[in-house]
């Protein structure tokens, strides 16, 4: 099944969450919480679990060239959602550098990914399809099942979280530091009404979910990571179809780092992610970029931003009878103002 969004981003659903996973989650932004480590889930979502056999030789460049040969095995044209980001940039790369002859690969962007990454434009601008901010992602686009959409999501899963972007001078400090931070600094952008109520619970359940981690968490970096890789990851792989574009047809799109080999690269090159300082976090995917296009500015200056909302219209968040709630693997919709069966609930349960 695929659980989706409750009619308010912050006030959940209690049958399909955890309170405490609700709030574990709020930390790094999730719109929906899914364990990845299996161990909280009360209904049987459709996601990928963390690997238990993750120790690997692989670089994030052959990661990356490995994701993109299996890719073109399977499909002839590759619609890739590039933002000018680093994340859907390094997958650019990668698909061009081993696109067969005869296959087609198109970037959907908007005149803002342009400006993110303007150097970069003009050697793939004859194969991209520059859309209006409200039409670079749609009902339609997903529902198209002749080209197999590419999205550069999960890429801030594997490598730690913008969360800590304006802590990057306490990201060395132990995790439980974050009992003694104030609601608003702790969840930002959130509604925090109630954390009080839940923190000790919360901050119990998040020491138990972080001994799942395969390498001890200590530091806030780690923390904010292994919550994000843990429990934002089945959102944010989604999200673009069922949240901002609405349509519950998922089968011809695939997030370009959702694969095993970059989970098990992440999890076994966590000392790689960062340099200590925001401009240098992301460093092995800049460094991928510039090993195939020299551009030193970028490498060494592009900070990670949320891209993603620079293909979005500034009405994506609001909630319409349009808006899905529920999704089930054999093509059953409910739509947010339909009532779900008790009895479809009863069935998930695990």
């Amino acid at each position: 099944m695929a659980i989706m969004y409750s009619k308010d981003e912050v006030t959940w659903d209690e049958r399909f969450n955890t309170t405490e996973m609700k709030w574990a989650s709020m930390l790094v932004g999730s719109a929906y919480p899914v364990d990845r480590t299996g161990h909280n889930n009360i209904y049987d979502h459709v996601h990928d679990v963390v690997p238990r056999f993750w120790h690997t030789g692989l670089s994030f460049e052959e990661c990356c060239m490995n994701r993109a040969y299996r890719l073109w095995k399977q499909h002839d044209h590759i619609t890739l959602f590039w933002s000018g980001g680093i994340d859907s940039t390094a997958a650019c790369i990668a698909l061009r550098e081993t696109k067969p002859k005869d296959a087609k690969l198109t970037l959907r962007c908007s005149a803002d990914s342009i400006k993110e990454f303007p150097e970069f434009y003009e050697t793939v601008k004859d194969i991209c399809d520059i859309r209006d901010v409200n039409n670079v992602m749609n009902y339609g686009i997903f529902a198209d099942h002749t080209t197999f959409k590419i999205t550069g999501e999960c890429g801030d899963q594997i490598f730690g979280s913008d969360a800590l972007k304006d802590k990057s001078d306490i990201w060395n400090e132990h995790w439980i530091t974050i009992a003694n931070w104030d609601a608003p600094y702790l969840f930002q952008k959130y509604s925090a009404y109630g954390w009080e109520d839940h923190k000790v619970n919360t901050l119990t359940f998040l020491m138990e979910h972080n001994t799942y981690c395969p390498f001890q968490i200590k530091t806030l970096f780690d923390f904010y990571w292994w919550i994000n890789f843990t429990l934002k990851w089945t959102c944010v792989n989604r999200r673009m179809i069922y949240w901002y574009s609405k349509c519950p047809e998922s089968r011809s799109t695939d997030a370009f780092y959702n694969s095993h080999e970059f989970q098990c690269w992440s999890l076994t090159n966590h000392d790689l992610k960062h340099q200590g300082t925001w401009p240098s976090y992301k460093k092995p995917a800049k460094d991928f970029i510039y090993d195939h296009f020299k551009d030193a500015t970028y490498r060494d200056h592009k900070i990670k931003v949320p891209s993603l909302a620079l293909l979005l219209p500034q009405t994506r968040t609001i909630t319409t009878p349009e808006s899905l709630q529920l999704v089930l693997e054999d093509g059953r919709v409910w739509y947010m103002n339909d009532t779900i069966p008790d009895q479809i609930l009863e069935d998930e349960l695990l």
